[in-house]
C-alpha cells in the first residue's frame, strides 16, 4: 500500500474516533431518562436492522453461503451488547472505562493470534505507546485519587468478555465482507439477534411498546440521540473501523479508538467547561504520539491470512 492511501486509512480511522466521541455522554444523558436500559438497546440496534434491511435482503444469497459465520457473528455481538450494561451497574462507569483500556489490545492480540496478522516493531511500541497514554489519562487519575482502588471482580469479568467478543466480531465483519457481502449487508445481519433480545426483555419487562414508546416520543431529543448513536456512532464508525482494520490491520483501529477517548473526555470539558487537568494533557500527548509512530513510515501492504476457526 502507498503512503498516500496509507495516510488516508489514519484521517479515516481518525475521523471515525471523532464520531464515537460523543457517545458516552449521549448514552449518559438517554439513560438518565426513565428509559430503560434493554429499550435503549432494543430501539438503537433495532434501528442498524431497519436501516440495513433492504441490502440484508438483496445480498440474502451471498449472507446465506456465510451463515455459520454470520450466525456466530450474531451471538457474539449479542454478548457484548448485553454484557456491558450490567458491567456498568456492578460497579461505576469509570472502572468499567478503565477496564475498557484494554479492549484495543485485546483486539491486537485476536487479529494476531486467529488471522495471524503480522505486527512489526513500530506497530508494536505505536499501540504500546497510546495505551500508556490513555492510562494516564483515565486509570492513574483514579489509582492515585486517594491513594487505594477498588477492585469490582464481576465488572472486572464483563469487561473483559465484552473486549473478547467485540474484538471477535470485527474479525468475523472482515471476513464476511471479504467473502463478498457488502459492509452495509454485513453489519444489518449481524446486529438481528441483538435488537430481537433485548427487544423480547424490553416488552417482557415493560408489559408491552407502550411505555417505552412514550418515554421517547415525550422528549424530541431522546430520538434524535439515540439515532445518532445507532446510525453515525454504532453503524457508520464500524463501518469505517473494519474497512481500515480490512486495509492496514488491527493496530491503526486499536490505537486511534484511543484517540476517541481523548476526545469524549474534552467534549464535556468544552461543552460544559469542566477543569483540564494535567494527566489529560499528558495523556493526550502520549496517546497522539504512539498514533504518530504507527503512522510513519508506512511500509507494503502486510499479508493478514483467513480467519482460520470460523470456516
Amino acid at each position: 500500500m502507498g503512503k498516500r492511501k496509507f495516510h488516508r486509512c489514519i484521517l479515516i480511522s481518525v475521523f471515525s474516533a471523532v464520531l464515537t466521541a460523543p457517545a458516552y455522554m449521549l448514552t449518559k444523558i438517554v439513560t438518565n431518562t426513565q428509559l430503560d436500559d434493554m429499550s435503549f438497546m432494543a430501539i438503537r440496534y433495532g434501528l442498524i436492522v431497519v436501516v440495513c434491511l433492504p441490502l440484508v435482503i438483496k445480498y440474502f444469497g451471498k449472507i446465506a453461503k456465510n451463515l455459520r459465520l454470520v450466525l456466530a457473528c450474531n451471538v457474539f455481538l449479542m454478548i457484548a451488547g448485553i454484557v456491558h450494561t450490567p458491567a456498568i451497574s456492578s460497579s461505576t462507569s469509570s472502572y468499567v472505562a478503565i477496564m475498557h483500556l484494554f479492549s484495543p489490545i485485546t483486539f491486537v492480540l485476536l487479529s494476531a493470534t486467529l488471522i495471524r496478522e503480522k505486527l512489526n516493531t513500530r506497530k508494536i511500541i505505536g499501540i504500546t505507546v497510546a495505551f500508556i497514554g490513555a492510562f494516564v489519562m483515565f486509570a492513574l487519575p483514579a489509582i492515585t485519587a486517594d491513594g487505594t482502588f477498588q477492585f469490582y471482580p464481576e465488572a472486572t469479568i464483563l469487561s473483559f468478555i465484552n473486549g473478547v467478543c467485540f474484538g471477535i466480531v470485527m474479525i468475523m465483519w472482515r471476513k464476511i465482507n471479504l467473502s463478498g457481502v457488502p459492509i452495509w449487508a454485513t453489519m444489518g445481519s449481524t446486529f438481528i439477534l441483538l435488537a430481537v433480545t433485548t427487544g423480547v426483555v424490553s416488552v417482557i419487562s415493560n408489559g408491552g411498546v407502550e411505555t417505552p414508546l412514550s418515554i421517547v416520543l415525550a422528549n424530541p431529543a431522546i430520538p434524535i440521540t439515540i439515532a445518532f448513536l445507532s446510525i453515525v456512532v454504532s453503524l457508520i464508525s464500524h463501518i469505517m473501523n473494519t474497512e481500515v482494520y480490512e486495509k492496514v490491520g488491527s493496530t491503526v483501529v486499536a490505537a486511534t479508538s484511543y484517540l476517541g477517548k481523548i476526545l469524549g473526555i474534552i467534549l464535556p470539558i468544552v461543552i460544559l467547561r469542566e477543569s483540564l487537568s494535567v494527566h489529560l494533557i499528558g495523556g493526550a500527548i502520549i496517546t497522539i504520539i504512539g498514533i504518530v509512530i504507527i503512522d510513519t513510515k508506512p511500509k507494503r501492504r502486510e499479508h493478514i491470512a483467513e480467519v482460520v476457526p470460523f470456516h
